[in-house]
């Protein structure tokens, strides 16, 4: 038997040996000609009860129960069977045969390897061991850091993230409703960390960035060959790769009509097919939608399907808007303020009257639009040069009043005024002509100016204003 065995002989045998399984070689005739340990182990004979015999002989001996170096001698291909060894059902093998030819072309041996059906369970748990850690890492990976921005200092945010921790673990369809920018993702992330399901996969996919000829695609993917310019593969769809996980469809009310009747298909019955496709997939996956639209208002009006809202409202959240929550304010600057610093590697600490100029202020673009501007002041060193480089321009701001008089007496060509007067005396007049265009109305020149009411009232307290001289008599 050992002539049959490269010359090193002691690495080639150290190697067969030592594989967790069996290996077993016939030559052109069934013969075997080699046999390793786990051959002897797995069959319970000798070498010599091995070596020698065919392949036929063994199979009529019942040491298995058919053979891959049979199958594979008559075929030329490779070939995988599962096998019963010593007419035992519960001793089980899966087994390949390969076979080899000469330079001629000629077959000249088969070679079978053999894994016990115990050692395939074992590498099989194995194997989905490292899948999870694997799908843990890829969500680690999507997870971009939104969930640390969890700041909930108003008993509103409070009550609602106690409440999603309370109904996370249900499998039921969530949909959270909220302004562009509230931090609805914030709010999905944390139920998914909370939930079973928080080893799992977590997904976001904006519907409204996905153009409606590839949307279906993108859903459900596609078999090679579905359309033209498509990956030779084929490609799976964002339910196959959410399986087992959360898939978080934000912005649903952007969904086109066509779709949301296949999307209600999936939520019902778990069941789609890749286009292009004829076979029927399924997936398990939790679906937590979100929109910043009046999704009973579109059912109304024929533009988003009555069955499918309801099939999504099962669980309604709605996140408030920034306004509606003044004590998130200032947590949420300094929050934001300590993480550009960080990224930025910069130290700028935000002046006092700065932070004041920020919660006075009504935040139309809610958590977004704040986090953009700390980031703004934190490279700029913390001050703006004006409210305009503060908050950015507003056609709501820019009506309510022109640019300030330049009888403003830090105008003055002969004296130079400090930044912080010139800034004072522009704030005064900017109120003075507010009020006049809203005739003495705080709350209206409040909204128009995108300020916070009470802010507007300390401003003039400040500057000695008195509404009601504005009013029109």
């Amino acid at each position: 038997m050992r002539e049959y065995l490269p010359e090193n002989l002691p690495l080639y045998q150290s190697i067969i040996e030592n594989y967790p399984g069996s290996v077993l070689v016939v030559d052109r005739g069934s013969t075997v000609i080699f046999c390793n340990r786990g051959s002897i182990e797995a069959s319970g004979r000798t070498e010599d009860q091995i070596v020698g015999w065919t392949a036929y002989e063994l199979m009529r001996q019942k040491v298995f129960s058919r053979s891959v170096l049979v199958d594979s001698l008559e075929s030329g291909q490779v070939t995988i069977r599962y096998l019963i060894i010593n007419d035992d059902e519960n001793n089980g093998m899966l087994a390949t045969g390969i076979p080899v030819f000469d330079s001629d072309g000629s077959l000249t041996h088969v070679i079978a390897f053999s894994q016990a059906e115990s050692f395939a369970k074992e590498y099989y748990a194995k194997l989905e061991e490292e899948k999870q850690q694997l799908r843990k890492m890829f969500h680690y990976i999507l997870d971009t850091g939104a969930s640390k921005e969890f700041v909930a200092e108003s008993a509103q945010m409070r009550e609602l993230f106690h409440f999603a921790e309370t109904i996370s673990g249900i499998s039921a369809t969530i949909i959270v409703y909220g302004e562009s920018g509230t931090g609805k993702e914030v709010l999905v992330r944390h139920i998914h960390k909370c939930s079973t399901l928080s080893d799992q996969i977590f997904l976001p996919v904006n519907c409204a960035a996905i153009p409606k000829d590839l949307m279906e695609s993108e859903f459900f993917g596609y078999e090679k060959g579905a359309f033209t310019g498509t990956s030779r593969e084929g490609k799976p769809g964002i339910f196959e790769l959410a399986d087992k996980g959360t898939l978080f469809l934000d912005e649903i009310g952007e969904l086109p009509w066509d779709m949301q009747s296949k999307l209600l298909r999936v939520l019902e019955s778990g069941e789609f097919k890749r286009l292009g496709g004829k076979s029927i997939k399924t997936a398990t996956v939790r679906i937590i939608a979100a929109t910043n639209r009046d999704l009973l208002g579109m059912v109304n009006r024929g533009m988003f399907r009555e069955d499918l809202y309801y099939r999504l409202n099962v669980i309604p959240l709605r996140v408030p808007p920034l306004r509606e929550r003044p004590e998130d304010l200032e947590p949420l600057i300094s929050f934001f303020t300590a993480k550009f610093n960080q990224k930025h590697h910069l130290s700028t600490v935000l002046p006092p009257e700065t932070v004041q100029e920020l919660k006075n202020y009504s935040w139309p673009g809610n958590v977004r639009e704040l986090k953009n501007v700390v980031e703004r002041l934190v490279i700029t060193g913390g001050m703006p040069a004006s409210s305009n480089e503060l908050f950015g321009p507003s056609s709501e701001r820019s009506s309510v009043m022109p640019a300030p008089a330049l009888s403003s007496p830090c105008f003055h060509p002969a004296k130079i005024a400090s930044y912080r007067e010139y800034i004072s005396a522009a704030e005064r007049e900017y109120l003075k002509n507010a009020l006049a265009s809203c005739h003495g109305n705080v709350a209206e020149m409040a909204a128009k100016a995108g300020l916070h009411i009470s802010g507007v009232y300390r401003k003039l307290e400040k500057y000695q204003l008195e509404p009601k001289s504005f009013r029109q008599t």
